[in-house]
C-alpha cells in the first residue's frame, strides 16, 4: 500500500514539474518578444537623418554627423564614424610611419637620387629614434627619418591610406590617433614617435622592455582592440589605464593599442573636473582647436566604437572639449571615452566621401607619425532598420524570469572577466619568473666562466684583437715574413748538405 502511495506522489510531482516548466517557457518567450521590440541604438535615433545623407559603402561602418555646442554657445559640426565591433568583417589597424633603423648607415638614403624611393626604409619597430641619447637598451632598433637621423619619420594622411591598403585593400576610414611626431614646431615635435601605449599587430613597441621609460601607458589612458574572432564574432575592445607597467602587453588579446588622454567619459559620467583641469593647464586641450575623441558603448563586450572629430571653433578663445564630451554622452550613448590628438593634427579620411579625395576634414596639412585605420568589407553600412523609430509608448517590462536571467548573465560576465584578469596576471607573473630564471642561468654561467682558465684566455684573446689588432698587425706581419725567410734558409741549407 505504501508503495502505491509513493508512486502516486512521484507521478503528481512529475506533472507539477512539467506544468511549471511550461509556464516558465511561456513567460520566457513572451519576455523575449517584448525585448525584441526594443528601440534602435541611441546614436541611430539621434543621427539617422544625417547617416542617410551619405553613401555608406562598407559593412559595419557608418558615417553620421551632429553638432557640438562650444563653451560660448556656438555650434560646430561633429563628424562621427560608428564601427560595429560585432561585425566579423571589421577590424582596426595601427598605421605607423616608415623609417630607417640603426642598422643602416646615416647616408643610406641621402646618397640616392631624390626621384628614387629609398629601398632601405621599413615600418617603424620602435617609438624612439635610434640616436636618442636618453633612451637605454642598446638592442632596440630605433626609427629615424631617412634624410635626417635627428627626426622621427612622419607621413601625410594620404600616405597612411596607401600604407593601410598594403595591409588590406578594404580601407574604410583613416583618422589621427595618439600624440606623437608631427611637422609642427620642428625639431622639438620630431624627437619622439607615438607617446602612449603602442601595440601594432600584436607587438608592443613602447615601454621599459623597449627602453622607453616615459611611463605613458600609466600616465595616460588608451584604447585596446583585439583581432577578429569567430566566437563571439567581431572584436573585443576596452578603454583603460594602467596603475603600473611591466612592459608587456596589458592583455594578451590586444592586436591594436593606441594612447590618448585625458578621459572625457568614465562609466557614463562626463569628466567635468578632468576636462576643465586639462583646459586650464595643458596645451592639448587649448582653446580654438578642433578635437578628436574615441568612445565605446556600454557593456562588457561593447558593440559600438565611435570616432568623433569636432571642427575648430570660430573664435580662438572658445573651447569645445566639454561640448564634445556631452555630445558623445547624450547623442551617441557613449559609456567610456578619451581624447585623441587634436588641433592641427585633426584629420579624417572616409573612402566614400564625395569630395577632396575622401578628406572629410583636415585643420592643417600636418604630417604625423601614426594614424588608425578601420578595415571593413564592402556593404551598405550598419544593419539597422531604416524606418523611423516608432512613437514612444509605454515600455514593456520584462518578466521575472528574464530579470533573473539578466542577473545571472551579469554575474557570469563578472566571473568571466575576473577569471580573464587572473589568467592575464598569472601569465605576466610567469613571464616575470622566466626572466628571473634566465638571469639566474646567466649568472650561473658567468660564475662557471670565471672559474675556467680557458675562458679567461679566450676573453684575453678577444680583448687583444679588439683593442690592439691595428698595432699588432704590422708586428705579426713582420714576424710571419721573418719566420718564412728563416724556414727558407733552413731548407736551402739542408739541400746544400744533401748535395755534399
Amino acid at each position: 500500500m505504501s508503495f502505491i502511495v509513493m508512486r502516486r506522489r512521484i507521478a503528481r510531482a512529475i506533472i507539477v514539474g512539467i506544468a511549471a516548466m511550461v509556464l516558465l517557457l511561456i513567460s520566457f518567450l513572451s519576455d523575449q518578444h517584448a525585448i525584441a521590440q526594443e528601440q534602435p541604438p541611441v546614436w541611430w535615433q539621434n543621427l539617422r537623418e544625417s547617416c542617410r545623407q551619405v553613401r555608406q559603402e562598407f559593412r559595419g561602418v557608418e558615417y553620421c554627423a551632429g553638432e557640438v555646442v562650444t563653451d560660448q554657445g556656438y555650434t560646430r559640426t561633429a563628424h562621427v564614424i560608428v564601427v560595429d565591433l560585432h561585425d566579423p568583417g571589421v577590424h582596426l589597424e595601427y598605421i605607423i610611419a616608415w623609417g630607417l633603423d640603426k642598422y643602416y648607415p646615416p647616408d643610406a638614403c641621402r646618397s640616392l637620387p631624390t626621384t628614387q624611393p629609398c629601398p632601405y626604409i621599413s615600418e617603424c619597430k620602435d617609438v624612439n629614434r635610434s640616436t636618442k641619447t636618453d633612451v637605454p637598451l642598446a638592442n632596440r632598433p630605433g626609427c629615424d627619418d631617412p634624410y635626417n637621423r635627428d627626426y622621427y619619420p612622419v607621413m601625410s594622411i594620404e600616405q597612411a591610406v596607401s600604407l593601410a591598403r598594403r595591409i588590406n585593400p578594404n580601407v574604410a576610414v583613416v583618422i589621427d590617433s595618439d600624440y606623437g611626431a608631427g611637422t609642427q614646431n620642428e625639431p622639438k615635435s620630431r624627437d619622439h614617435g607615438p607617446q602612449g601605449l603602442t601595440v601594432i599587430r600584436g607587438d608592443r613597441l613602447d615601454g621599459e622592455r623597449m627602453g622607453d621609460t616615459d611611463n605613458q601607458a600609466v600616465l595616460q589612458p588608451w584604447l585596446a582592440v583585439s583581432a577578429s574572432t569567430p566566437s563571439p564574432p567581431g572584436l573585443r575592445a576596452e578603454l583603460h589605464q594602467l596603475p603600473t607597467d611591466s612592459g608587456y602587453k596589458p592583455y594578451n588579446w590586444i592586436y591594436t593599442g593606441v594612447g590618448g588622454g585625458p578621459w572625457l567619459i568614465q562609466n557614463d559620467n562626463v569628466g567635468v573636473n578632468v576636462i576643465n583641469a586639462c583646459i586650464a593647464r595643458e596645451n592639448r586641450c587649448r582653446n580654438g582647436a578642433s578635437q578628436v575623441a574615441v568612445g565605446l558603448s556600454r557593456g562588457p563586450n561593447p558593440r559600438w566604437l565611435f570616432f568623433v572629430l569636432a571642427e575648430k571653433p570660430e573664435r580662438d578663445n572658445d573651447n569645445l572639449l566639454m561640448g564634445l564630451a556631452n555630445f558623445m554622452h547624450d547623442q551617441l550613448g557613449v559609456w567610456q571615452a578619451i581624447k585623441l590628438d587634436g588641433g592641427g593634427s585633426s584629420q579624417l579620411w572616409y573612402e566614400p566621401w564625395p569630395a577632396n579625395n575622401g578628406i572629410v576634414y583636415r585643420e592643417e596639412n600636418r604630417r604625423l607619425s601614426q594614424y588608425l585605420a578601420v578595415i571593413a568589407e564592402p556593404g551598405d553600412g550598419i544593419e539597422i532598420p531604416r524606418q523611423p523609430a516608432p512613437e514612444p509608448g509605454p515600455t514593456p517590462q520584462p518578466g521575472w524570469f528574464v530579470r533573473f536571467l539578466e542577473s545571472m548573465r551579469s554575474i557570469l560576465n563578472w566571473a568571466v572577466q575576473t577569471w580573464r584578469t587572473i589568467q592575464e596576471q598569472w601569465q605576466e607573473f610567469s613571464q616575470w619568473l622566466d626572466d628571473i630564471r634566465r638571469i639566474i642561468a646567466d649568472l650561473q654561467q658567468l660564475q662557471r666562466n670565471l672559474q675556467d682558465p680557458e675562458w679567461w684566455a679566450r676573453q684575453l684573446v678577444v680583448w687583444l684583437l679588439r683593442c690592439c689588432a691595428p698595432a699588432l698587425l704590422p708586428v705579426g706581419a713582420v714576424s710571419l715574413l721573418w719566420a718564412k725567410g728563416r724556414a727558407r734558409r733552413v731548407s736551402d741549407g739542408a739541400a746544400m748538405h744533401g748535395e755534399d
